[in-house]
């Protein structure tokens, strides 16, 4: 792996994100793409990360979609054809305080109805344990966006 994020300890008393790893987007007001860029050759690992429940300043349904202890997201708006590829999240302790947050490892390929074209695959998980939110684990391919992918594994 060419970088690691290994035996850290991250604590927060709000919702938000330990480890987040986005790949694109871009300011509208630019009126420009972010297109092409990639993350490759990640390890995430032996970290132990505990996400608050305090509502920060202008909370939002973009606070628990983002919110999480690891959040890979492939593109936001204005992004397209970004990439996250090959990387490894392994024996990670991970505590989530407030359960709307709905997963505690998020993969997700594009978030904003104009991230097209994102995708985040070859996404290893190991040991890692999460408590207080359900599932454990989630993959979307698109939050209010439309042909981006998400996957576990498929390396």
């Amino acid at each position: 792996m060419d970088v690691q994020i290994e035996r850290n300890v991250i604590s927060t008393n709000v919702i938000g994100t330990g480890v987040y790893l986005v790949v694109g987007g871009a300011d509208p007001a630019l009126h420009r793409y972010a297109t092409g860029n990639r993350i490759t050759g990640v390890e995430i690992s032996e970290n132990r990360i505990s996400i608050g429940r305090t509502r920060p300043p202008g909370f939002g349904q973009w606070h628990l979609d983002v919110g999480g202890g690891i959040v890979l997201l492939g593109g936001v708006n204005f992004s397209r054809d970004g990439r996250i590829r090959d990387v490894r999240i392994a024996k990670n302790e991970i505590k989530v305080k407030f359960e709307a947050v709905h997963g505690g490892i998020k993969v997700t390929g594009g978030m904003g109805p104009t991230a097209r074209g994102n995708r985040v695959t070859c996404v290893r998980l190991s040991a890692n344990h999460v408590s207080g939110t359900r599932p454990a684990v989630s993959v979307r391919s698109n939050i209010d966006a439309k042909t981006n992918y998400a996957s576990l594994g498929g390396c």
